[in-house]
C-alpha cells in the first residue's frame, strides 16, 4: 500500500520548507528518486498540486516520489530558489541514506524552473528531467511580448502588496487544482472508484493573478535571470548547442500544441539549443495548459497518448545502462 510521509528539507529565516514522500513496501534502493516541484508560475501553487497519473506513474515503477515545497517570489528572489531546488535535490539524494539516483520533475513555470536549476548548478546532474507542459526557461522571447492573460492589463496598484519583494515570505499558496489525496487511490494504485472530490472554493486574491502581472509586464527574464541563464539564443538553425550544455542530462517534456499561457514554442526552443537527441519533446494535439492536472493513467482521452508516451521515454532512460 502506498504512504505519505510529511517533512522538513530546510529551513530560512524560520520558514520551514517541507515536501511529501510517497512511497510503498521494499522499493529498491537501486530506483531512482523522481523529486517533483509543483506548478503556479513561481509565484504560487503548493506540493499538493499533484496529478494523479503521477502518483500511480512511480507506485507502478517503484519510484520514491517526493513532491516539495520551495519559497516563491518576489519575497524571495532568484537565489532563494535555488536554495531550495539545490536543498530538495541534496534531501533526494540522501533518502533513506544513499545516493540515489533522482529524476527531477517540473509541471508548468515554476516546477520545471526549479527542476532546471539542479541541472544548470548542481553536481552530481540528475538522472534525467521531466517536463509537464513546462516553462522550461524565461530567457525566451515568449517572456518579453507583453502577453495578456486577463480581460485587461493588472496595475500595480491593484497587485498592491503582493508586489513588495520585503514582504513576508511564503512557501505554498494553494491556489491550484485540487489537492492530491492518497485516497484517491486504491490500495493497489488504480483510481478508486468511490472516491468523492471535495468541493474546493477558488481563492480571489491578487496573488491569483501574479503570474499574468509579471508576464504581461516582462518581468521574470530579469526576477530570475541570475540562476536562469536560458540555453542560447533562439536560433533553429543552430548546428551545435551552446558548449556549457554539452552535459545537460536526458530531458523528456511533453506539451500541448493550444497552450496559451505557455507556448509549446519555449519547449521546442530547448530542444532546438540543446540537440534533439538529448531532448524529447512529446506534443498533445489541441491541449491547452496543464490539461492533464486532474487525469489518472486510466484516462481514455487520446491526448494521454503524449504523457504515455513521455513516460515511456523516461523509464526507458532510468532504466538504461
Amino acid at each position: 500500500m502506498l504512504t505519505k510521509s510529511t517533512y522538513v528539507y530546510a529551513q530560512h529565516a524560520g520558514v520551514d520548507i517541507e515536501c511529501d514522500v510517497y512511497e510503498g513496501p521494499a522499493y529498491p534502493l537501486s530506483s531512482p528518486v523522481f523529486l517533483f516541484f509543483h506548478s503556479g508560475g513561481l509565484v504560487g501553487g503548493a506540493r499538493e498540486r499533484l496529478a494523479p497519473w503521477i502518483v500511480q506513474a512511480c507506485y507502478q515503477r517503484k519510484w520514491t516520489l517526493i513532491s516539495a515545497d520551495y519559497r516563491l517570489l518576489p519575497q524571495v528572489k532568484a537565489q532563494g530558489l535555488l536554495e531550495d531546488a539545490s536543498a530538495a535535490y541534496n534531501f533526494a539524494r540522501s533518502w533513506r541514506g544513499s545516493c540515489r539516483r533522482v529524476i527531477v520533475a517540473g509541471a508548468s513555470a515554476e516546477g520545471f524552473v526549479m527542476a532546471a536549476l539542479t541541472a544548470h548548478h548542481l553536481k552530481p546532474q540528475p538522472l534525467a528531467l521531466f517536463g509537464i507542459t513546462p516553462i522550461t526557461t524565461f530567457q525566451h522571447p515568449f517572456f518579453t511580448s507583453s502577453i495578456l492573460l486577463t480581460p485587461e492589463p493588472l496595475t500595480a496598484e491593484y497587485m498592491g502588496c503582493t508586489l513588495d519583494p520585503n514582504g513576508p515570505v511564503i512557501s505554498r499558496y494553494d491556489n491550484g487544482p485540487t489537492p492530491f489525496d492518497i485516497e484517491r487511490l486504491t490500495p493497489s494504485g488504480e483510481k478508486h472508484p468511490e472516491y468523492v472530490v471535495p468541493e474546493k472554493m477558488p481563492l480571489d486574491d491578487p496573488r491569483c493573478y501574479l503570474y499574468g502581472y509579471y508576464l504581461n509586464h516582462n518581468q521574470f527574464p530579469s526576477l530570475v535571470g541570475s540562476v536562469d541563464s536560458g540555453y542560447g539564443a533562439v536560433c533553429p538553425e543552430a548546428e551545435e548547442p551552446p558548449l556549457r550544455n554539452k552535459e545537460w542530462p536526458p530531458t523528456v517534456i511533453f506539451h500541448g500544441d493550444d497552450d496559451y499561457d505557455v507556448s509549446m514554442d519555449v519547449s521546442v526552443h530547448m530542444a532546438q539549443s540543446l540537440g534533439e537527441h538529448r531532448i524529447k519533446v512529446f506534443l498533445a494535439e489541441g491541449q491547452g495548459h496543464l490539461f492533464e492536472c486532474e487525469w489518472f493513467l486510466e484516462e481514455e482521452d487520446p491526448a494521454m497518448a503524449a504523457v504515455r508516451e513521455a513516460l515511456e521515454c523516461l523509464t526507458d532512460i532510468a532504466e538504461g545502462p
